[in-house]
């Protein structure tokens, strides 16, 4: 039964869990007088009962409910109710028992301890002050009170010793209990918080952002972190200002009241901003501010701050790469229409370009119509160059590519009548040539990369319309890191082209577009086609390799074209040809083709070139008429709508004929499918609009005849 009591006295005088050091002094405070008031209001039952002090007696039998009450409220966390009913039970007591046996009994000695308890309750200075105000009221109007009243049960002057001894002792011993366990309570109250701020400086030592804590703009603590990130040494940080490592702050002038203009969501928060480094380097960076306390000022403000520099760059590149993708993308759209007009237009020119060379074979030489025939045909192979401009856009046109060198390409430009002219129309310029020797091979088609130089060269001249400084150079150079650019260049060797001019250059904002078709700042009318960058960026794009631009309104423009290379030598340039003696002296080729007027240009010259030659508009009819009739070559056309396409077509005839020989004929086509033809067995590919010499050196090589034999 005692170590019961024991237990449930050890449970009240337990503060909750997780209190802070202000809840827990009262806790125990306020348990202990609620204990003492239970144990003496318990013992002096017996005694006022046999004083015949009846009302006294009564109201003690009520106080100790009371006691047992206040007990329970507190535990479950109701201390103002608690709180009240001890203060208004323990005063009512103390003077019904003075007033009953008088000022010398002692019992006023309660007062005291009432006021000290009153002191510790957490209800601020004002309930504190107002409480305690009351008790010296009660005290005073007692002791004048007592000063003229007789006691209602007069007491011997040994049991007034007695008691006031007993008041005085019980007194001093709960007053001392209380002020021992609270020095005990504010010690580890104090422990705690001790704890609490090395745990706190512990864990802001560890975090990985930089903080400090700022009073008057001084800073009088800071983590290693930021330490690091400012690159000062923790003990020059200590005491300094905080424009030491960030302008932007010091420069604030209402920072105090941004800083504390919300109350308790107080608080200052900056994204983004440059933090400056002990070296004067600047730092991207985002700070937040909160003060330590929104109602105190003077305790300062927590600054933290965290480095984003390595997030901006990754943001900045990723930015980056959406741009180069959707440049990508909006290029391959642009193409893909492209590609789809030059198929067209490649049937219509077919006749323009082709008819007037046969023409021209029929008539003399003194003819008066042969001279509007030849500007008919030269005006529609300058249409032809548009249109693979076009193809060359939409990367449709399948071309072999052959091992050139760039250095050869420049030096014959430079020596073209086309480039004389354009120089003419530009004295001013001043143009300077650096190729660099031993310069590598590179993989690409001929003629486009000749238009790229081409291109590159007019730009630069018109870019300088009052004069000015051209500089080509070609160099070998190497890549042991990716290169990030207008374009990201990946790492390895490479043949490099470079135009430089001095001219007006651009503006960042037409960079991104400039390669899109059509899209130019030039004169509407003045020159070009709109195609030429357009036709730089697919024909680099085809040889595997990469731009990079730089430009600036005050000091011109530089391309810089990257080629890979390859270890492959120039292959020995082919002599004229005769076309006398590559005729087909009577063999058979079979014409498919889905437009009636390509079948009718390719049997016209195929006849003049002395075949035998047999027309069909489809590949279901091809493969039928190879199932009835032996064919020596079959000149089939990739693109069929609808029905077989040049691919299964010739699939189809190769199970009916194996081996059967075949040229591709096209002006429009998917590469892999014109290659797939070509692992078949099938030849050369020959582009529309094709010419007389080209379709006879195609198809004499296709039916393995060499140029020598004169067969």
């Amino acid at each position: 039964m005692f170590q019961y009591a024991i237990k449930t006295i050890r449970r009240f005088l337990e503060p909750p869990p997780n209190s802070t050091p202000r809840d827990y002094r009262y806790y125990f405070t306020s348990n202990s007088m609620y204990l003492y008031e239970f144990f003496g209001h318990a013992a002096f039952i017996p005694i006022f009962w046999l004083l015949g002090a009846r009302v006294v007696f009564f109201y003690n039998l009520l106080a100790i409910g009371m006691d047992a009450l206040c007990l329970t409220l507190n535990t479950r966390g109701r201390r103002g109710i608690g709180f009240a009913i001890s203060v208004t039970t323990v005063s009512i007591h103390t003077i019904l028992c003075t007033v009953a046996f008088g000022w010398a009994s002692g019992f006023h000695y309660y007062i005291l301890c009432l006021a000290v308890f009153v002191f510790m309750a957490p209800w601020g200075k004002v309930v504190n002050i107002f409480c305690v105000g009351v008790l010296i009221a009660a005290y005073v109007g007692l002791h004048v009170y007592l000063q003229s009243a007789m006691p209602l049960y007069p007491l011997s002057p040994r049991f007034l010793e007695g008691a006031n001894i007993i008041n005085i002792v019980v007194n001093f011993i709960t007053l001392s209990f209380l002020s021992h366990y609270i020095i005990v309570a504010v010690g580890k109250a104090e422990e705690d918080l001790k704890k609490s701020k090395e745990t706190l400086k512990t864990i802001l030592a560890a975090s990985p952002v930089g903080i400090s804590h700022v009073v008057n703009r001084e800073i009088i603590w800071a983590n290693d972190v930021l330490s690091r990130i400012t690159g000062y040494e923790p003990h020059e940080l200590i005491g300094s200002n905080v424009s030491l490592f960030s302008r932007n702050l010091s420069s604030m002038g209402d920072i105090d009241q941004r800083l504390y203009k919300n109350g308790a969501n107080a608080g200052i928060d900056i994204p983004s901003t440059k933090l400056v480094r002990k070296d004067g380097s600047l730092l991207d960076c985002m700070v937040q501010i909160r003060p330590v306390a929104s109602d105190h000022r003077d305790q300062g403000a927590v600054i933290v701050v965290m480095d984003i520099s390595q997030l901006t760059a990754a943001e900045k590149t990723r930015q980056e790469l959406e741009n180069r993708v959707q440049r990508g993308k909006k290029m391959e759209a642009i193409g893909l229409l492209a590609g789809g007009v030059a198929h067209d237009l490649n049937n219509v020119l077919s006749g323009i370009v082709s008819y007037p060379e046969l023409i021209l074979l029929d008539l003399p030489p003194q003819s008066p119509l042969a001279g509007p025939i030849n500007t008919i045909r030269k005006s529609g192979e300058k249409a032809s160059a548009i249109v693979q401009d076009l193809l060359s856009l939409a990367r449709r046109g399948v071309t072999t590519k052959a091992v050139v060198n760039l250095n050869r390409i420049v030096e014959e430009y430079l020596k073209s009548p086309e480039f004389e002219k354009s120089v003419s129309f530009h004295d001013g310029v001043r143009i300077e040539t650096d190729l660099g020797g031993k310069l590598m091979n590179t993989s690409a088609v001929p003629v486009h990369l000749a238009n790229v130089v081409m291109n590159l060269v007019t730009n630069a001249l018109e870019a300088m319309p009052d004069g000015g400084q051209m500089r080509i150079t070609t160099e070998n150079r190497y890549l042991d890191t990716p290169l990030n650019g207008y374009d990201q260049v990946a790492e390895g060797d490479y043949a490099v082209l470079s135009v430089k001019d001095t001219g007006i250059g651009m503006p960042a904002e037409d960079l991104d577009r400039i390669f899109e078709p059509f899209y130019t700042k030039k004169v509407m009318g003045r020159s070009g086609t709109g195609l030429g960058l357009a036709v730089i960026w697919s024909t680099v794009k085809d040889c595997g390799g990469y731009i990079d631009v730089t430009s600036d309104p005050e000091a011109g423009s530089t391309f810089t074209l990257y080629f890979p290379v390859t270890r492959t030598p120039l292959a020995q340039q082919a002599s004229a040809v005769d076309i006398q003696r590559l005729l087909g002296k009577g063999k058979r080729v079979l014409v498919v083709d889905d437009v009636a007027e390509q079948r009718e240009i390719a049997s016209g010259m195929l006849n003049r070139l002395g075949y035998t030659v047999f027309c069909v508009p489809s590949g279901e009819a091809a493969v039928d008429f190879v199932a009835e009739t032996a064919v020596d070559l079959v000149l089939l056309d990739m693109i069929m709508d609808p029905g077989l396409d040049g691919l299964e077509t010739y699939r189809r005839i190769l199970d009916l004929c194996p081996g059967q020989q075949a040229v591709i004929a096209s002006g429009y086509s998917e590469t892999e499918r014109v290659r797939e033809a070509q692992r078949l067995g099938a030849g050369q590919y020959l582009k529309k609009p094709y010419t007389l010499g080209e379709l006879a050196v195609v198809v004499h090589e296709t039916l393995g005849k060499t140029l020598s034999s004169g067969a």
